[in-house]
């Protein structure tokens, strides 16, 4: 089955409303944007110029409107977004140090988790699926209750499905309660129905208990693109013709929330267009690195010049650094 780029790309999962510290100059001021690993990738495939649907529940809120609304004006298809009157929207909170962040989540009884396999017979969502050339999932999906992770199963049945499936794993251990083995046999199932699978050797190592990009291969070999993002800061994509490994950039990191969802827009857009997977996956890492530089977790644009990065010399590609000189420097490989 290969990429359709006369297709639409559907993501299926959590929008959340997310709030960080604001203006220094104003006390107790917060900014408010959208987050979600799903509906990051969507809204990022909106900026590439992609037809991006996004598939969920929100609250009938005053914070669900706003996500609504910002996805739509992002160019994002949310036709098949379902506001639920009787229960709330998630929240998650960022606490920024430097380069680094913490997240508290507020999204337990959320109107996403009460998502399930019914959600396919509503007309919104049949519609949604049924021209699309792909469905992206995550990991993060699954976790959040036992309906949402039915729902996850259906969708991933070969059998029933016209699509490519594409997941990253995002793994969670908080959404899971630390219970690797449950998250296993889980997620597991989930990798070896798709057809292109994003991980870190960073996550997979610490549920898999191994990081090893060859033994990732071996331990599944079902997916066409198994993409992992390893601790040599460069991404390795194991193809049926053999692995190719794309260095990531140098970047000087604002904010690292939202990198992986930027890298997965960036790989699945290039392979929609028909890009190899050298360039798929230098496009990705052109995505992770300019959301990097930024303190909102989607892009608002395309990155600059991107014809003529996907092309450089190895050499060329290697000397590229993107963001101020202020921030922290680190790859693009990031969460």
């Amino acid at each position: 089955m290969q990429y359709d780029k006369s297709r639409g790309i559907a993501c299926l999962g959590e929008a959340m409303v997310v709030l960080w510290a604001g203006d220094d100059s104003v006390p107790g001021s917060l900014s408010r944007a959208v987050g979600g690993a799903e509906a990051n990738v969507a809204a990022n495939l909106a900026c590439l110029g992609l037809d991006a649907r996004f598939i969920s529940r929100l609250g009938d809120d005053e914070f669900g409107r706003y996500i609504l609304g910002q996805l739509t004006s992002q160019g994002v298809n949310t036709r098949a977004t379902i506001l639920d009157g009787a229960r709330q929207t998630g929240l998650y909170i960022k606490e920024r140090t430097g380069a680094k962040s913490r997240m508290r989540y507020y999204r337990a009884g959320s109107a996403a988790s009460a998502m399930s396999p019914s959600l396919l017979d509503e007309p919104p969502i049949a519609a949604a699926l049924s021209d699309i050339g792909l469905l992206h999932l995550t990991g993060i999906t699954p976790a959040l209750s036992g309906t949402t992770a039915e729902l996850c199963r259906r969708l991933s049945s070969r059998s029933l499905r016209s699509f490519r499936l594409s997941f990253d794993l995002n793994w969670r251990p908080t959404l899971w309660n630390d219970e690797k083995k449950r998250a296993r046999i889980a997620l597991a199932p989930l990798i070896r129905a798709s057809d292109t699978v994003f991980m870190g050797s960073d996550e997979a190592l610490a549920l898999f208990d191994t990081g090893d990009p060859e033994e990732l291969r071996s331990m599944f070999p079902e997916p066409d693109e198994l993409v992992i993002k390893d601790d040599a800061h460069a991404v390795t994509v194991y193809t049926r013709g053999g692995p190719v490994t794309i260095p990531a950039l140098t970047v000087n990191v604002i904010e690292p929330i939202g990198a992986g969802d930027a890298f997965a827009a960036g790989y699945i857009a290039g392979r929609t267009q028909g890009r190899s997977v050298r360039h798929s996956a230098r496009l990705g890492h052109l995505m992770a690195a300019h959301v990097l530089g930024q303190p909102a977790d989607q892009m608002a644009a395309p990155p600059p010049d991107i014809e003529e990065k996907l092309v450089l010399s190895d050499e060329d590609w290697a000397s590229v650094v993107v963001g101020s000189p202020l921030a922290h420097q680190g790859p693009t490989t990031g969460p």
